[in-house]
């Protein structure tokens, strides 16, 4: 595989995006019903994180090679209310990883740790000292890969089904 790199993303890049963001809610799909089928969702969500990143002071970025996109990363600045005492005033503003995903041919060649590390600049230079992501609890495989990578579990969320409506109902293809 050719020499990769980073760069911000352009609003154009979101089409070549696509594909990944399908495959990412697919992945996530099979874990967790919740989770939309990827290429129905692909392209608005995206859009949706392009927006979302411009309100939140927030960046896209994507590894390449050969033109080629291998990975993308989406980060926003999440501030919270300025009544909400609960957290001490370093911990009330964070960077939040929304999205983060590498093709699996172009895994286990440091472009995840990469793209990390441009949403962690990205969001240092706007004076954030603490970031965050989720993952889902089955993804067993990306909970080991970001406890090497340094992070710590922060919080647990807990979910309760307490019944489906009709048209809540995940769709099934």
């Amino acid at each position: 595989m050719a020499a990769w790199h980073i760069r911000p993303a352009q609003h154009a890049d979101l089409v070549a995006l696509r594909p990944l963001m399908a495959e990412l809610q697919d992945i996530e799909r099979a874990l967790h019903d919740s989770r939309s089928v990827g290429h129905l969702m692909a392209a608005a969500h995206l859009e949706y994180l392009w927006r979302l990143a411009h309100l939140h002071d927030g960046m896209l970025a994507l590894a390449l090679a050969d033109a080629q996109p291998l990975g993308f990363v989406v980060a926003i600045i999440a501030e919270e209310d300025a009544g909400d005492q609960h957290l001490v005033p370093t911990a009330r503003r964070a960077g939040i990883i929304t999205d983060l995903y590498v093709v699996p041919a172009a895994r286990r060649r440091g472009i995840g740790s990469a793209l990390l590390a441009s949403a962690g600049q990205h969001c240092a230079a706007r004076a954030v000292s603490v970031m965050r992501l989720t993952t889902l609890w089955a993804n067993h495989a990306a909970r080991a890969w970001y406890a090497r990578q340094g992070w710590q579990p922060y919080e647990l969320s807990f979910e309760r089904r307490l019944g489906v409506a009709a048209d809540d109902a995940p769709e099934r293809v």
